[in-house]
């Protein structure tokens, strides 16, 4: 009994250590460790779609994006 408490504890251990290999200099990283974010996010005039600047490519200057509404139906 004693035996399968402390292989579980040392199979939680270990998975808990393989989890945690985030570390907090690759967080402030920002855009280059998660990718350049829109900005400048716009409705058109009509509501229809979703305008907004980005730089996905890490060019030089942002260009202009949209997306158009999408409607669900059930």
């Amino acid at each position: 009994m004693n035996k399968k408490i402390i292989l579980a504890i040392c199979i939680l251990f270990s998975i808990t250590m393989q989890s945690q290999t985030l570390k907090l200099e690759e967080i402030m990283k920002g855009n280059a460790f998660i990718g350049a974010q829109p900005e400048n996010e716009r409705w058109s005039l009509d509501g229809q779609k979703v305008y907004f600047d980005w730089n996905p490519n890490n060019e030089l200057g942002t260009s202009t994006y949209f997306l158009e509404k999408w409607i669900i139906k059930t």
